[in-house]
């Protein structure tokens, strides 16, 4: 191995390292470092790419450690941060004597199955060169963040959270993950604006979201994304 492969693994396996961070945090019931380490596992998962295709390294064994790391740091961490979150706000406290009941806070345990099957449907995929099929699993991971975060820092505002509530969120984004709803990506588009003034304009309503709705405006961005992604497919079966 030399020095320019060196730095695009070095940044996977950093990305990798943030989730098994996340998940000694989720356990130890520290919801706010287990949520911030999952979004450093997601910058070093931006630049693990960029570093290899600009050092000219790029090749399938990065490719093969990425999807390895993606599965820790955007499959298990978040399922196992929503999961304990759950059981915190007692849902896995003790049991109510009902087995239906009893089993919900064990429904955020799908993200991780339905992230490694995403990933693995991913990898062998020919027609997400320029869009994904189904919700990416970095995207998945970010989104669901919304809630512990919340937890955190919603104070009293946070009180209406609920095992139910993150067990549905957990079916809904499980089920979205494996989907072929076709969504867009900046993969092999350029950054030119004709091509990419859905793309632009989602990005801008994103961060307007953020801005203005804090931690409430990830669900919001997850919206627009689908939304945008919508407008921008069904208009290119238009032209």
């Amino acid at each position: 191995m030399n020095w320019r492969s060196a730095i695009p693994n070095a940044l996977t396996m950093s990305n990798l390292l943030f989730g098994l961070l996340s998940i000694i945090y989720a356990f130890h019931g520290n919801f706010k470092w287990a949520a911030f380490c999952i979004i450093l596992g997601a910058l070093a998962d931006l630049f693990d790419g960029a570093a290899a295709r600009a050092l000219g390294v790029a090749g399938p064994l990065g490719v093969q450690l990425d999807s390895l790391a993606d599965v820790v740091t955007f499959g298990v961490a978040p399922g196992l941060l929503l999961y304990t979150l759950s059981a915190e706000l007692g849902g896995a406290n003790g049991g109510t004597g009902n087995w239906a009941w009893d089993i919900v806070p064990q429904a955020p345990l799908m993200i991780p199955l339905f992230s490694a099957f995403r990933l693995a449907k991913f990898n062998i995929s020919t027609d997400q060169k320029t869009h994904f099929l189904g919700l990416p699993t970095p995207a998945m991971a970010l989104a669901s963040l919304f809630i512990p975060l919340y937890y955190t820092y919603g104070a009293g505002d946070s009180l209406w959270l609920s095992p139910l509530l993150i067990a549905v969120w957990s079916v809904v984004i499980s089920l979205l993950m494996v989907s072929n709803i076709p969504l867009m990506s900046f993969k092999g588009s350029g950054r030119g604006w004709a091509e990419n003034k859905w793309k632009y304009l989602m990005l801008f309503s994103m961060g307007a979201s953020l801005g203005f709705f804090g931690w409430t405006g990830i669900p919001i961005s997850l919206l627009l994304y689908l939304l945008f992604s919508r407008i921008h497919f069904n208009r290119l079966l238009k032209s």
